[in-house]
């Protein structure tokens, strides 16, 4: 009777034994199983974890940008979207109808080599940006032509006055002569609205660099 009792106790002892190896063997799978999950997540973001909860996903995700820097990313403006912002501001002062044509003015002297406020402000000073043409869209004064369009227009003159530029020609002075015979008002009128443009320049980069934008030189 007595080594059946000791018997019994030896079994409840194997018993209780491999219960506990058992409890044991589950946490160590359970967290094995985590860091299976958790390394996946993290390999492939794709990974479906929707059986995670959010606390044990947080686990995983690899370190990101905080919300602040994010949030103080810099912004971007080139110099010549800044020109194009002057001119189109500027012929909104005369109620010009060649508010629309403001990148076209800096294209045009970009792909000619002319200074950016050289077009513009022959335009504003013949024609009042283009409300007062004496021949179909020719806001310049030039020549005796007709346009089909003010981008056209913007196109010719510019090439034209490209030329002049080939020829050592660049100074108002030298240009006056040879596109307004010498107009004294011509020359006031036009060095007037170059002046303009150069002061609204400035103004509109500090107002962009006040926003947090960058400029940069293109």
């Amino acid at each position: 009777m007595c080594k059946i009792k000791e018997n019994l106790k030896i079994i409840a002892i194997i018993i209780s034994a491999m219960a506990w190896i058992g409890a044991i063997a589950f946490i160590f799978a359970m967290f094995l199983a985590e860091l299976v999950v958790g390394i996946s997540f993290i390999w492939n973001p794709n990974v479906n974890v929707n059986h995670l909860e959010k606390r044990e996903i947080q686990k995983y995700i690899r370190p990101t940008k905080s919300r602040e820097a994010v949030k103080k990313q810099v912004k971007i403006i080139t110099d010549k979207e800044l020109k194009i912002i002057t001119i189109r501001e500027n012929l909104k002062k005369y109620n010009s109808p060649m508010v629309a044509n403001a990148e076209d003015f800096i294209n045009i002297a970009y792909k000619y080599n002319l200074d950016w406020r050289l077009l513009p402000a022959i335009a504003i000073a013949e024609s009042g940006g283009g409300k007062h043409c004496f021949k179909p869209y020719n806001a310049f004064g030039y020549g005796n032509y007709s346009f089909r369009s003010f981008s056209e227009a913007i196109n010719k003159v510019g090439y034209g006055l490209s030329l002049y530029y080939k020829d050592g020609c660049k100074s108002i002075d030298c240009i006056n002569q040879r596109y307004a015979m010498g107009s004294k008002a011509w020359r006031k009128n036009v060095l007037a609205v170059m002046t303009d443009l150069d002061d609204e320049l400035v103004y509109w980069k500090a107002y962009y660099e006040k926003l947090g934008y960058k400029i940069l030189k293109k």
